[in-house]
């Protein structure tokens, strides 16, 4: 899958773009990964980018370094 927000060019000033996945059922996975590939052309020091996952109490987590599985809960 690829996905961006303009392949041929930049992006409108104060985009806000998002990409969302289909939900995954992790039951019963003793160590789940999620595991991906991104590159961003971006201004440095006006724009980032955040990844979250969506928890089982509907709540949007952002991602740091590594998940503690008790905060998904």
């Amino acid at each position: 899958m690829v996905w961006g927000t303009n392949l041929n060019g930049g992006y409108l000033n104060s985009a806000e773009d998002a990409l969302y996945l289909p939900p995954v059922d992790l039951t019963g996975s003793s160590n789940p990964t999620l595991s991906f590939w991104m590159w961003a052309r971006s201004q440095f020091t006006n724009d980032g980018v955040t990844l979250e996952i969506h928890n089982t109490s509907g709540q949007w987590v952002p991602v740091t370094e590594d998940v503690n599985p008790g905060i998904l809960a």
